[in-house]
């Protein structure tokens, strides 16, 4: 069990799984990923989100618990569907306020004609799987991304992602798990 460490929710509880390739991010991290992105100018109240790799959906929750318009979860585990919106009913979240994407993300994300564009994309795959090259490129030739939108992506601390089509704001390891924050 997580818990949403700052907002309207803080304290409030996010259920998750245990399976290979899941690994939440830990409330340091969340924190100081929410700390730097507030830094950098993010109004939570304006944000959409698109939670790529949701797994327990907290980083999502997190945004909406800031006062995030709506949280879009793309995840593939029907028993972590089950349990992002087990936790949106028991934050008693507005239907309008979240969406579930249950199947393959990059089959979805090829698919799906999502209404808006994102001002802020989470992308947290699992880890050992090369995930998130392919999904980059994915979220950026679908335009996803609003202008001035920052995509972040939580890899492992030994990947080193490009792209020249973004711009790096930060990077910042912590442990086993580095984050990049990317600007449009």
């Amino acid at each position: 069990m997580l818990k949403i460490t700052a907002g309207k929710f803080k304290g409030r509880s996010v259920y998750t799984i245990k399976a290979p390739g899941y690994r939440p991010a830990t409330s340091r991290v969340r924190e100081s990923l929410f700390s730097i992105l507030g830094s950098l100018g993010v109004v939570w109240t304006e944000v959409n989100c698109l939670d790529i790799f949701a797994g327990s959906g907290v980083l999502g929750f997190e945004v909406l618990s800031r006062g995030g318009k709506k949280a879009y979860f793309v995840e593939k585990s029907f028993k972590a569907c089950q349990n992002i919106y087990r936790t949106a009913l028991e934050l008693k979240l507005s239907k309008d306020s979240f969406k579930i994407l249950k199947g393959d993300g990059f089959k979805l994300l090829k698919e799906y004609e999502f209404a808006n564009k994102f001002n802020l994309i989470f992308v947290d795959p699992p880890y050992g799987f090369n995930y998130f090259a392919p999904m980059l490129e994915l979220v950026l030739t679908k335009d996803l991304l609003a202008e001035e939108g920052f995509l972040v992506a939580e890899v492992e601390k030994n990947l080193s992602p490009q792209t020249d089509k973004l711009y790096l704001v930060r990077e910042k390891q912590f442990g086993q798990t580095r984050v990049y924050i990317w600007k449009k």
